[in-house]
C-alpha cells in the first residue's frame, strides 16, 4: 500500500498496486472479491474505494486515506498506551468486527 496525492483535490489516497503478470487465477479473483468487498462497505473505518485504474500490466485500486495515524504509528508515537486509549481502539476494532460479522 502507498500513500499517493490527487493533484486535482490535493487529497491524501491509499493506492494498491497489482502488477498484472504476478497474479495467477486465484490471485486475480481474490483481488477482484477484495475491490468488491470494499465497493460494497460503508464503515467510519474501513477505507472506501476512490476508483480503480487498469493498465496493460499494472491495476491500481485507490482508496480514501483514513483520517490519523495507523494504529500502529499511533501506538509507537505514545510509547505508552493508557487503560482509555486502549478502550478506545478496541471499540473500534470491536465495532468493524461487528459491522463485519453482519455482513
Amino acid at each position: 500500500m502507498k500513500s499517493a496525492i490527487r493533484l486535482d483535490t490535493q487529497q491524501i489516497k491509499l493506492v494498491k498496486i497489482y502488477r498484472k503478470n504476478e497474479l495467477t487465477p486465484e490471485l486475480t479473483q481474490m483481488v477482484k472479491n477484495e475491490i468488491f468487498l470494499f465497493k460494497t462497505l460503508d464503515h467510519p473505518n474501513i477505507p472506501k474505494v476512490a476508483e480503480i485504474i487498469e493498465e496493460e500490466h499494472k491495476l491500481y485500486v485507490v482508496l480514501e486515506a483514513c483520517r490519523g495515524p495507523s494504529l500502529f504509528m499511533h501506538v509507537m508515537d505514545m510509547g505508552q498506551v493508557t487503560e482509555n486509549d486502549c478502550q478506545v481502539i478496541a471499540a473500534q476494532i470491536v465495532s468493524i468486527m461487528r459491522y463485519l460479522h453482519k455482513k
